[in-house]
């Protein structure tokens, strides 16, 4: 055996942080070139003949006849060179087995490690950091502690003989924890066996990079260290409800009691002693966990639903034990309104610990992952503190494997753990959608116990909820086969499912937008795979039937916008180019060319494909001028996607999660404004129009005028004609232009796909003219007093009339002076202002006459004044 490597934590130099809440108080890190293994690679097994397969990590084999050497260990084709991913082995191992080019399956490790028992007092966390292709086990003093992509092989009697691991191209890294009680003081035996992926392999690698003593938690016990977990609030099955699941052991699982209540009646953050809604096992739906003791304690998953919430309105709630409160948080209900804004994400697939290529602290593995996903989370939260609602794209974690009761070696689980710790896990209302590692054996019915689906269908695993004006269509794209010769297609089943939904739900609700997991239009290596076919065999068209507008995918872990597609199939990639496509593109440009708005009409569609929202997976962009793509990106950081409702349209903004380099912390990937179809103005060719002269200049052109519009604001009707000055409606028709009809143009959305433009005629014709009534002029009669006259000879008092003066009424030769004036006739010299109207002569006689009496009665009434 080599010698022991000898450590002490008290006093020893601090190093980087472990946890991503805080550096360790004191920690001690060993190095990969500190420790010297014993190794074994000549393809035997060496625990042959033992009683274990395991035998061989126990502290009292013999590993003296073994070579020695320090890592990192590994092999390219047999030979000492890079593998992919910049990694160089220090050590050649035998990759072949003796006299062929046939892989070893498995080769053997073992090292020591020495404490005192002060270190084991001041340990907190113990961890070991593995760099690995295709698969590691970790044994520590002979018990098995974790690993990489190695539950199946674990789980095998012929374990040490036998292929299996992950195959990736380059190594990856594992962080496992080393439980503090299989350590002793003194020497510890650390046992490591590394499986080559199958026998054709190209490459081997091992490295047990680091090795963490600290007296803080890990992140990863920060995660496990609950009686209470996976507390996930999920969507109801109306918009009033929301259904809540969580986990808890068997220790907190005899009475289970959850208490709501409006979060204004909360006093100093405490429940009110009475007036919350109780909650207590006959309203709770309580079980047994499919996978339990999977991280060591988990019991009972617990389902409950909150009912008759009120809009716009904070609630608290707490879950507990019947003694003991377990965890309480709080959330606020949608306004229920047209304008809201929700949460997208693609992928977390915590496990996966494959990406993390910018900065995450423990790099690559579930730990890693989750603290990833949990970082995305709290920066789109705290970005967005107004948004109450999160969907999922799907495939929130790696593993999928079948539910056993008692398995430790089962990561299902502690995936799950890492998913569900976030904060907006619990505050936000969520749907998450069914991924492909969601659904595979085994691991579809621990998906249904991890969530309290809404308004679920059992037979084709779709469900769907509502929210303001959106109805969320989540379709599961594993089930997407042809029609066998005894059982439909999926197709046909989908689609009775959404014909059914629709016409129950759909009027309900302006926007239907579909999630599904597996995209119809990305850019990354699905895009191009056989299923992805099959799966735009059944979705195109169901899609494009129902007339969705919306779909929000994932799986391709690379983000893309497509162009306005309609019913479009990209056929087959035959490695050169696209064959047997059908249905149409609307290409408004690509790349920094794309427009930022778009319109849509008819059937048509845009797709958003989010990217990895943990940093678990990233995939690179497939060479293959994909014809649907507007937008694409893969700069390997985490992203969130935030989607604003309103009444016309869908806006699309996806933001980093994270900074690298010159890329800032919540910069913009991409963002469109989709002016959605179901939203497009309509306007009726109103009828022809006659207006008075004198109406004309204040007429009212929107007046009888059917036209509908989401808008008005943002989409006005513009009105012009042939006398348009600058968009004046006032000035649209000319009021001096009579009986001759003016075209009038109405035209809303102008210049988009959206334009609609109808006309009109305007005739504007004379006033009428008004004929006023005649009033008689009275004329003095004989009993008044008599009117004085100035006339020379006359004597003051006397009445009569002058010798040239005609008597009223009497007859004369010329018509003008005995009849009627004729309308518009120029007045005499000191005669009346025509008025228009028809007068008799007689009347305007009499009517100068007793002016003329008048003006001399006064005169005289003056004169006498003045004598007096």
């Amino acid at each position: 055996m080599t010698a022991a490597l000898a450590v002490g934590l008290v006093g020893s130099l601090v190093g980087g942080a472990v946890a991503p809440a805080a550096a360790a108080e004191s920690q001690t890190v060993i190095e990969s070139t500190d420790f010297t293994w014993s190794y074994l690679d000549d393809g035997t097994d060496p625990a042959a003949g033992a009683d274990s397969p395991d035998a061989w990590a126990a502290p009292e084999f013999d590993d003296a006849a073994w070579p020695t050497a320090t890592g990192p260990f590994g092999a390219v084709r047999g030979e000492l060179a890079e593998l992919s991913g910049g990694f160089m082995p220090a050590t050649l191992l035998s990759q072949y087995q003796s006299g062929s080019t046939t892989n070893v399956p498995a080769f053997f490790f073992r090292s020591t490690l020495t404490l005192t028992e002060a270190d084991l007092a001041a340990a907190q966390s113990i961890t070991a950091d593995l760099r690995y292709d295709d698969a590691v086990s970790l044994f520590v003093n002979g018990v098995y502690v974790g690993g990489g992509h190695d539950d199946e092989l674990q789980a095998s009697a012929q374990r040490n003989t036998e292929f299996g691991g992950s195959n990736m191209s380059a190594p990856l890294l594992e962080r496992v924890e080393i439980p503090t009680e299989v350590l002793t003081a003194g020497d510890n035996v650390l046992a490591l066996r590394l499986h080559n992926g199958r026998a054709s392999s190209s490459d081997i690698y091992v490295d047990l990079e680091r090795l963490t003593i600290s007296t803080e938690l890990t992140w990863e016990q920060q995660l496990r260290e609950s009686s209470i977990s996976n507390v996930i609030l999920g969507v109801g099955a109306t918009e009033d409800s929301r259904n809540l699941v969580w986990y808890t052991d068997d220790a907190h699982s005899t009475a289970p009691v959850v208490e709501l209540v409006e979060a204004s009646q909360l006093q100093d953050g405490e429940f009110p002693a009475t007036g919350a809604t109780v909650f207590t096992a006959e309203l709770i739906d309580t079980e047994r966990a499919l996978q339990g003791n999977s991280r060591g304690f988990e019991a009972n998953v617990n389902k409950v639903v909150f009912e008759g919430l009120a809009p716009d309105t904070a609630y608290a709630y707490r879950i507990g034990d019947g003694d003991q409160w377990l965890g309480q948080w709080t959330f606020t209900t949608e306004t229920g309104g047209d304008e809201w804004s929700f949460f997208f994400t693609g992928d977390p697939q915590i496990g996966a610990a494959s990406g993390h290529r910018g900065a995450n602290p423990m790099e690559r593995s579930w730990v890693a992952d989750s603290w990833g996903w949990n970082d995305t989370m709290e920066v789109a939260t705290a970005t967005y503190p107004e948004i109450r609602t999160h969907v999922s794209a799907g495939d929130q974690v790696e593993s999928s494997r079948p539910a056993v009761l008692d398995s430790a070696q089962n990561r299902t689980e502690v995936e799950y753990l890492g998913y569900s710790y976030p904060e907006a896990l619990k505050t936000l209302q969520n749907a998450p959608t069914l991924g492909n590692h969601d659904y595979y054996t085994g691991g579809r019915e621990t998906y249904q116990q991890h969530y309290h689906l809404a308004n679920f269908d059992g037979e084709t695993w779709n469900n769907w909820w509502g929210q303001g004006n959106v109805l969320f269509l989540h379709l599961n794209t594993e089930f997407h086969y042809p029609a066998g010769i005894d059982y439909p297609s999926a197709f046909d089943i989908h689609d009775a499912w959404m014909t059914q939904v629709l016409e129950e739900q759909g009027d309900k609700y302006q926007h239907h937008i579909v999630v599904m997991h597996r995209p119809l239009y990305s850019v990354g290596p699905h895009s191009v795979s056989g299923t992805t076919t099959n799966v735009r065999d059944t979705f195109v068209p169901l899609l494009n039937k129902h007339g969705i507008d919306a779909l929000l995918t994932g799986h391709d872990h690379t983000y893309t916008r497509s162009h306005i597609v309609d019913g479009f199939h990209p056929g087959t990639y035959t490695g050169l180019s696209w064959e047997g496509g059908s249905g149409e593109i609307i290409d408004l440009g690509t790349g920094a060319d794309a427009p930022d708005e778009v319109f849509l009409t008819g059937t048509q569609m845009v797709s958003i494909v989010a990217n990895s929202a943990s940093g678990s997976k990233y995939y690179d962009i497939q060479d293959a001028a994909h014809p649907h793509t507007a937008v694409q990106n893969q700069d390997f950081m985490r992203s969130y996607t935030v989607v604003d409702v309103d009444s016309c349209s869908l806006t699309y903004r996806t933001h980093r999660a994270e900074a690298h380099g010159d890329l800032a912390l919540n910069s913009i990937v991409d963002e469109v404004r989709v002016n959605v179809a179901s939203a497009a103005p309509t306007l009726e060719a109103p009828a022809g129009l006659t207006v008075l002269q004198s109406e004309a200049a204040g007429l009212d052109l929107l007046d009888g005028v059917e036209y509908t519009v989401c808008d008005a604001e943002k989409f006005p009707v513009e009105i012009t004609g042939e006398n348009d000055d600058a968009g004046d409606r006032a000035a649209v028709i000319d009021p001096e232009l009579l009986d001759q009809p003016q075209t009038v143009t109405y035209t809303i959305a102008a210049g988009t796909a959206w334009e609609v433009s109808v006309e009109r005629e305007v005739t504007v014709v004379a006033d009428p003219i008004e004929t006023p009534i005649e009033t008689p002029i009275e004329t003095p009669d004989e009993t008044d007093d008599p009117i004085e006259t100035d006339v020379p000879g006359e004597t003051p008092g006397e009445t009569g009339t002058p010798d040239d003066a005609q008597t009223p009424g009497s007859a004369q030769d010329d018509p003008a002076e005995a009849g009627t004036a004729p309308v518009g006739a120029k007045p005499t010299d000191g005669g009346l202002a025509s008025t228009g109207a028809e007068l008799p002569m007689p009347v305007l006689v009499a009517g100068v006459a007793a002016l003329l009496a008048g003006a001399l009665l006064l005169r005289r009434r003056a004169q006498a004044g003045e004598d007096q």
